[in-house]
C-alpha cells in the first residue's frame, strides 16, 4: 500500500509539474563566441538561428545591426523569449539604463522594408522584453529635420511584424518609423511598459486581425504619430492605436497617448473595448473613434482620461 501510495504521489508530482525551461543563449557585441555565458554570440541573429522552442535569448547592452547589417531578425518558433538590457557579464538587467540597441547602420547599401523584428512561421507566445528598436539609419532617408520619416511605399514596413497569439512586448523604445510601429495579427497579445514614438505613415500600433482572447495595452506612453494626410482623408495614419478587423476584446489600462495627429485609439471594429485609467492630451481628432451602427463617432479631443 505504501509503495502505491508513493507512486500516485510521484506521479502526481511529474504531471502537474510545469514544463522545464528550455536553454539560454547569451549575446554581447564584440564577442565572437558560442553562445554561452561566457563565450556570447556577437549579434541576435546568432542566437535566433540556433534557438529551439521554449529558450532564452539573453542580450547585452550594445548596438546590433544584424546578419551583414541588414537589421533583420526574424522570430520563426514558438515560446521564444528575448531578454535585452544586460550589463557586460549578465549578472545586472536594467533595461533602461543599459539598452540593447537593434538599429539600422547608415553604411548599408542594399534594399530593406524596414522591419527589424519579424515573424515568420508558427512564432507564438513570443517574447520581446527591453530593447530600443530605431528606424532612424534606414537608408532612404528625407531632407533633415525629418529624415527617419520616409515612406518606402511598401503597403506593410513596421519596425516589428508579428503573426501569431500570445505575443507579448514589453520594457521596449520603438521609435523613428517611416510606415507604423508594431502590426500584430492573433489573439491574446499584452503590449506593458513601453515608449512609442514618432512613427509615421501608419498607426503607432496596429491590430491587423484579432480573434479569441482579449488583447491588453497597459502602462504605455504613445508619442507622436504623424500623418500627411489629414484627418479630412479619411486615413487612419496619424492614429495611435487602430484596429479593423478585430473583433473581439480590447483593454487600455494605464496609458498616455500624446500627440497623434488623427485618432489616439481608432476602434473600426471591436466587440468589447475597456478603457481604464488612460490619459489622452493634445491629440488632433478624437481620443477615441469608434464604429456604431456603420458610423464612426469620436470621442474627445485634445485632451481627456479615459
Amino acid at each position: 500500500m505504501k509503495n502505491l501510495l508513493r507512486l500516485v504521489a510521484v506521479a502526481v508530482f511529474v504531471f502537474s509539474a510545469p514544463f522545464g525551461h528550455g536553454r539560454d543563449w547569451f549575446v554581447r557585441a564584440g564577442s565572437a563566441g558560442d553562445g554561452t555565458k561566457e563565450k556570447p554570440f556577437k549579434d541576435p541573429y546568432q542566437a535566433l538561428e540556433e534557438a529551439s522552442p521554449g529558450d532564452t535569448i539573453h542580450v547585452a547592452k550594445g548596438v546590433y545591426h544584424g546578419r551583414l547589417k541588414t537589421a533583420n531578425w526574424v522570430v520563426s518558433i514558438p515560446n521564444l523569449t528575448l531578454f535585452g538590457g544586460y550589463n557586460e557579464d549578465f549578472t545586472r538587467r536594467d533595461p533602461w539604463r543599459l539598452p540593447s540597441e537593434l538599429c539600422f547602420s547608415s553604411d548599408f547599401q542594399g534594399t530593406h522594408n524596414g522591419t527589424l523584428i519579424e515573424g515568420g512561421g508558427n512564432h507564438d507566445n513570443f517574447v520581446l522584453d527591453g530593447f530600443l528598436l530605431d528606424q532612424k539609419k534606414r537608408g532612404k532617408e528625407g531632407a533633415d529635420p525629418y529624415a527617419s520619416l520616409v515612406e518606402s511605399g511598401a503597403l506593410y514596413d513596421p519596425l516589428v511584424n508579428l503573426g501569431s497569439s500570445g505575443i507579448q512586448i514589453r520594457n521596449c523604445v520603438i521609435l523613428n518609423g517611416a510606415k507604423g510601429g508594431i502590426a500584430l495579427s492573433g489573439d491574446g497579445c499584452r503590449i506593458e511598459n513601453n515608449i512609442i514614438m514618432n512613427i509615421a505613415g501608419d498607426p503607432l500600433i496596429t491590430f491587423r486581425s484579432h480573434e479569441g482572447k482579449t488583447a491588453v495595452l497597459k502602462g504605455n506612453t504613445f508619442l507622436f504619430s504623424w500623418s500627411d494626410r489629414g484627418v479630412e482623408s479619411g486615413s487612419y495614419g496619424g492614429n495611435g492605436v487602430s484596429f479593423w478587423s478585430s473583433t473581439h476584446e480590447f483593454e487600455f489600462i494605464d496609458n498616455i497617448f500624446l500627440g497623434c495627429d488623427n485618432d489616439a485609439i481608432f476602434a473600426g471594429a471591436a466587440e468589447k473595448l475597456s478603457l481604464k485609467g488612460n490619459i489622452f492630451w493634445l491629440n488632433g481628432s478624437a481620443n477615441v473613434k469608434v464604429n456604431v451602427k456603420g458610423q464612426f463617432r469620436g470621442v474627445g479631443t485634445g485632451t481627456g482620461h479615459g
